[in-house]
């Protein structure tokens, strides 16, 4: 780890996130895909002095799989290694619903950690979290809601401190270049939507490193 990072985390002022999406366990040869999560997340965080927040952004998984599928079964060892590092850091593991057909109803597989050591919000619908003195908006991905029902969120209880969702944002993915919260697929966020945010929106779903404005 860069002498860098580890000066930064030695600041006891500092809120620290980790946020990762799009694993889509299943897509290749989980083993493959396992050591390079372990080699290139799990043990970063692992050696992370200060850590409060980790949160998977959508699409752990890439389809609905088998529940002897080795797939489901690396996917439930990456869980299980991730939750035993937020139990030492005292991190909260924040986990929101991504696309339908990848996620597939089944982050009911990780219901089995609530209520153990373990901080877990798993975020099936729109809502606030509260976390550590911080007020997040989670937006899992979600269909045919309309437009009322995210405007509600983003100036009916004033401000927060950040976003964390799946989501779409204008003209991050070809074809998506219009504002539309009313879409039957997925919604099209814009950036004004946002203005009552007073930190960052960390979003997934695009499959390539990008910042919006």
């Amino acid at each position: 780890m860069p002498k860098e990072v580890l000066r930064i985390e030695d600041k006891k002022d500092l809120f620290v996130e980790a946020h990762i999406a799009d694993i889509h366990f299943g897509v290749m040869d989980p083993l493959k895909e396992y050591r390079i999560l372990q080699e290139q997340f799990l043990s970063y965080l692992a050696n992370m002095n200060v850590l409060d927040i980790v949160s998977i952004n959508g699409d752990i998984f890439d389809r609905k799989l088998m529940a002897n599928s080795d797939a489901v079964m690396y996917a439930m060892y990456f869980m299980r290694t991730l939750v035993n590092i937020c139990i030492r850091k005292n991190a909260t593991l924040i986990l929101i619903l991504g696309t339908a057909s990848h996620d597939a109803d089944q982050l009911k597989l990780f219901t089995s950690f609530i209520g153990t050591e373990v901080d877990i919000r798993i975020v099936l619908e729109t809502q606030f979290l509260f976390v550590k003195g911080k007020k997040i908006l989670c937006i899992p991905e979600m269909y045919n809601m309309g437009g009322d029902y995210y405007q509600n969120f983003f100036y009916k209880y004033g401000l927060y401190d950040s976003c964390y969702m799946h989501g779409t944002f204008k003209g991050a993915i070809i074809g998506k270049d219009k504002h539309n919260l009313d879409s039957n697929r997925e919604p099209v966020f814009d950036i004004d939507d946002f203005g009552l945010c007073k930190g960052p929106i960390i979003a997934g779903h695009v499959h390539v490193s990008n910042t919006y404005k």
